[in-house]
């Protein structure tokens, strides 16, 4: 049985129970409530292992990527380091062929001059010279202190939701 089918069949017997005024204590009540408990550890249980399951993977995977992280650093510093090398040789020797086993050319090597624009402090920019972003962002814990005063009425579009977090130790 679904949690939903099953949460609703508890909720609709305890209400029988109560409208009925029946015997908590009795047996045949004490043994439905027995075999709902069950079901429910069930479904507590279930859950809780898929809930495990799942943190087991993220754990995991994150460590695979903090693994292939530090695998393409280490590369990227290779193609640096390889780079930095063929633009001394050009630079020093001229520019140049990598050839195949058989004395063939296979690519051409040379530099290309470019520009780039270093700023190490934006203080001593005038301000034509630089754009300003902004970001317009929501202050919540503002909004939440406003509504608990009373100087923002809830409604569809700024409200408090409540809600229920997990605490497992």
């Amino acid at each position: 049985m679904k949690y939903i089918e099953l949460s609703q069949q508890i909720k609709s017997f305890l209400a029988h129970v109560e409208e009925n005024e029946l015997d908590i204590t009795s047996v045949e009540v004490q043994d439905t409530l027995e075999s709902f408990i069950s079901e429910l550890q069930d479904k507590v249980n279930f859950y809780f292992t898929i809930r495990q399951e799942a943190k087991d993977k993220i754990a995991f995977y994150k460590g695979i990527v903090e693994k292939y992280t530090s695998k393409i650093k280490s590369e990227q510093n290779k193609i640096d380091f390889a780079e930095e090398r063929l633009i001394d040789i050009c630079k020093n020797f001229g520019d140049t062929y990598v050839k195949d086993e058989n004395g063939y050319n296979l690519f051409f090597v040379k530099t290309k001059e470019s520009e780039a624009v270093i700023v190490n402090s934006i203080d001593t920019l005038p301000d034509k010279y630089l754009r300003i972003k902004i970001n317009k962002e929501p202050d919540k814990i503002a909004i939440k202190e406003a509504i608990k005063k009373g100087e923002i009425v809830e409604s569809d579009n700024v409200f408090i939701e409540k809600r229920l977090n997990l605490l497992i130790k």
